[in-house]
């Protein structure tokens, strides 16, 4: 749910921190991003949710990776993140064969075919340059379907909120 709505790499997921949640401003802190940069995202309301649901379920350490699988706090390795990945995805009933990055172009495209612009897609997403994040633009305006829906159902099978 927050890779989804918050449009994060796989490696941001991997490495985020209970730390890097400020639940006071409904933010939380991406670092190491791509390329070392770091950034800070709004938190929306259902993913705060889906997070209290997540931590009270998983008993989720107060210092430590949010989606350690261990339940100790490390931080998950790539293949283990990946299989509960494709688990959730069967659970969902989602395409086995869908990456953890069509998340993140799915939202990109709602956000473009919305009408956000440029820059600020470009900040969400943490591109180094306004080239990727047009590349995309471009994508999204040949492609007028209702992202909103996709994002929904894919969201919507994953976890209730």
């Amino acid at each position: 749910m927050i890779a989804s709505t918050c449009s994060l790499r796989f490696n941001e997921i991997r490495n985020l921190k209970t730390s890097d949640i400020d639940t006071t401003n409904m933010t939380f802190h991406i670092f190491p991003s791509k390329c070392g940069k770091d950034r800070t995202l709004v938190l929306c309301p259902d993913a705060y949710k889906a997070l209290q649901v997540y931590s009270r379920h998983f008993h989720v350490k107060r210092h430590g990776y949010l989606f350690s699988v261990r339940n100790n706090g490390s931080r998950p390795a790539k293949k283990t993140l990946r299989r509960h990945f494709k688990h959730h995805l069967q659970l969902a009933g989602l395409d086995l064969n869908i990456s953890f990055h069509v998340f993140r172009h799915t939202l990109a495209n709602n956000l473009c075919a919305n009408g956000v612009d440029s820059f600020s897609l470009m900040t969400f997403l943490g591109h180094s340059s306004l080239g990727a994040t047009s590349r995309r633009m471009h994508l999204a305006q040949l492609k007028k379907a209702s992202y909103a829906k996709v994002l929904d159902h894919m969201i919507g099978g994953v976890i209730n909120v």
